[in-house]
């Protein structure tokens, strides 16, 4: 905004209660995951590019950040059986419905 002023902020932790405050409170803007998208708000393109799913995976879309899985060591039993399930492409095809896919 190059130093200029703005009306007065609130902050709020969870990113759902985020989106559900710009869809109540007239010119509100927030940063989000597209899987928090709510009625009553609306995805800001950037460069004239929509924030989808194609255009996010193909690094398009320039504002984006990464879904990662984290372990504390390399998983065993039931933790890789998840890892190993969530990179399938069954496990893609549920990440897909709400966030983008790494395969």
């Amino acid at each position: 905004m190059d130093k200029a002023e703005f009306g007065p902020t609130k902050e709020i932790d969870k990113p759902h209660d985020c989106v559900r405050a710009v869809a109540e409170e007239e010119n509100s803007i927030t940063f989000a995951s597209l899987a928090f998208k709510e009625p009553g708000t609306k995805s800001l393109a950037l460069n004239k590019v929509e924030p989808t799913n194609k255009n996010v995976k193909s690094g398009t879309y320039i504002l984006s950040r990464p879904l990662v899985l984290v372990a504390k060591t390399l998983p065993k039993g039931d933790l890789k059986k998840f890892f190993d399930f969530i990179l399938s492409k069954d496990g893609q095809a549920i990440v897909a419905k709400n966030f983008v896919p790494v395969k």
